[in-house]
């Protein structure tokens, strides 16, 4: 199924922004104004409007919370390098003093 967005704050990069994308299942299709993109619809396509909202297409999201993680000898692969033990140790340090009672 394929999707626009209209009626956005699309962030491009800078200080660029359009306010319509379309999309499907897999990837973006295309970006522009609410009319460029509307020139694009075919029948089916879902059209929601996003009041002004703002949208980051293709931003991903890749941070990572490490709770007891240096505790139970948690270990980061590197690819060609060896794992580090312990990396972790000062975040489950940090989250033990900062919550009382919670053991490591």
């Amino acid at each position: 199924m394929r999707t626009i967005l209209r009626n956005a704050k699309i962030w491009l990069g800078g200080d660029q922004f359009a306010s319509a994308v379309l999309f499907d299942s897999s990837q973006i299709l295309a970006v522009g104004t609410d009319a460029q993109v509307e020139a694009q619809r075919q029948n089916g396509d879902q059209i929601i409007d996003v009041q002004g909202r703002l949208v980051l297409p293709g931003l991903c999201d890749t941070h990572l919370h490490c709770y007891n993680k240096g505790s139970a000898g948690c270990f980061l692969d590197r690819g060609d390098r060896q794992p580090q033990p312990g990396l972790y140790s000062g975040a489950s340090g940090f989250q033990r003093d900062s919550r009382p009672g919670l053991e490591s």
